[in-house]
């Protein structure tokens, strides 16, 4: 079985904390995936909280940028950074982990956001959950869509073949996605609205609009996001069971959100190391094994071909 997970904020705690990918104290490290997973995939998300930076949002960005390429570069023995479809299964064939970068929230790039292919960013959230210059967070006000400015982004974003990320973006800033873009998109670490009535999670409608182009969709495992302050490991598979039933049995995946939710995850999962818990779950409710790997890597495998 391998597994690929589209979100988490690994790198961006180990580069402003400190440690290693190797091994730390955190949600994940490559010794604690180790060899549960024949192949791994892993979407690193760049993030800060821009109203927290008070000169150059370029420049802070560039700053965690290098360290992100160290902390992976320093482990280059069993993780390769990874830019394209191809490049994931060249790592997998060489018995390697896969890395990707994305940016959540495209304001923290600054004018580099006009580099960002060059960089190797091929993930660009345009909003966190605020409101920026490009637009709306579903924090902020979930029905006002992407300014001219945000149109302009993601429009520049197709152009250098960047796959769009509609996490923590407004329900209009969805509808805009949508609406002004050809390829398919992607909503890395949301989960259902029907079964847990959160701004941050997706309604039906935009799931089956994520079916109808052929996108993605990864399940969170925010305690938040899933259920109430009991939740159980089960409601995985309760929000999982939603989307199926929707149709969405070629676009569901896993967005973990390790390390960025303050460990508040459904009783039983404590990090990366849990995974193999939720493989288990999966099974034992009777999913076959050829819906259980897609759900946990060649939904994401499919999605990278079709967008890198």
């Amino acid at each position: 079985m391998k597994y690929f997970d589209c979100h988490c904020d690994t790198l961006t705690r180990l580069a402003n904390e400190g440690g290693n990918l190797r091994k730390n104290q955190i949600n994940l490290d490559l010794e604690r995936i180790g060899n549960q997973f024949s192949g791994y995939g892993q979407i690193f998300a760049l993030w800060t909280d821009v109203k927290s930076i008070k000169g150059s949002l370029e420049e802070d960005f560039m700053k965690m940028y290098r360290k992100a390429l160290a902390l992976i570069e320093e482990q280059k023995e069993e993780i390769t950074l990874c830019k394209s479809a191809d490049d994931l299964e060249n790592a997998w064939r060489e018995g390697k982990k896969a890395a990707f970068l994305s940016v959540e929230d495209a304001s923290y790039m600054g004018a580099a956001i006009e580099n960002a292919k060059e960089l190797g960013i091929r993930f660009v959230l345009p909003v966190w959950n605020y409101e920026n210059e490009y637009g709306y967070g579903a924090a902020a006000d979930n029905k006002k869509g992407l300014k001219p400015a945000g149109i302009e982004l993601i429009q520049k974003l197709e152009e250098q073949e960047i796959v769009i990320d509609v996490s923590h973006l407004s329900e209009g800033g969805f509808y805009d996605v949508c609406e002004k873009t050809k390829r398919p998109f992607m909503a890395s670490h949301s989960n259902a609205r029907s079964y847990c009535d959160n701004v941050r999670n997706l309604t039906d409608d935009q799931i089956r609009i994520l079916i109808q182009k052929e996108g993605f969709m990864g399940l969170n495992l925010y305690r938040e996001f899933l259920g109430d302050d009991s939740c159980s490991l089960e409601q995985i598979l309760f929000h999982a069971e939603h989307v199926l039933e929707l149709g969405g049995e070629k676009i569901l995946g896993f967005g973990s959100d390790f390390d960025g939710c303050g460990d508040t995850f459904p009783h039983g999962i404590t990090g990366t190391e849990s995974m193999e818990k939720i493989v288990e779950l999966f099974l034992r409710h009777n999913y076959s094994e050829d819906l259980v790997k897609d759900i946990f890597y060649r939904n994401a495998e499919q999605f990278l071909k079709r967008v890198l």
